[in-house]
């Protein structure tokens, strides 16, 4: 993985407050740094036998039921985002209708309808406005 890459989760398992996990991450790293248990474990792509020190990295992931802890973890992080409102489904697709639709690296998919109806909005993350203005929610 790309140093920048790697840069990233930390920052995430930081903000998010999984400590345990970013410990795992922290050693798993320091781990990998060996190019001999770098190039088993890759070897096995994750399956099968793997370094004792992967191994044991792994054992206490899943004792952490690591997850469905870091999916909970993720949310609870999520909502405390000052930017972002709760909205009914009417309202957020009014809304992106206004703040995206207008911008010429933000165009909704071609007028396709989707299985429910909607139409396929494409929204990558990066091409998000850092200047958005916080939406006032619907609760």
């Amino acid at each position: 993985m790309k140093p920048a890459t790697l840069a990233l989760i930390e920052e995430g398992l930081t903000s998010i407050g999984a400590r345990d996990f970013l410990e795992i991450f922290r050693i798993f790293l320091a781990v990998m740094a060996s190019p001999e248990i770098a190039r088993a474990t890759m070897a096995t792509g994750g399956f099968g036998r793997t370094p004792d020190e992967i191994r044991r990295l792994d054992e206490r992931f899943f004792v952490l039921n690591g997850t469905d802890h870091l999916i909970e973890q993720n949310a609870r992080w999520v909502r405390a985002l000052p930017i972002l409102a709760p909205m009914k489904l009417e309202r957020l697709n009014q809304e992106w209708a206004t703040s995206f639709h207008e911008t010429s690296y933000m165009r909704p998919a071609a007028k396709k309808s989707t299985p429910s109806g909607r139409l396929p909005w494409q929204l990558p993350a990066r091409n998000l406005r850092p200047n958005a203005q916080r939406v006032k929610p619907d609760v």
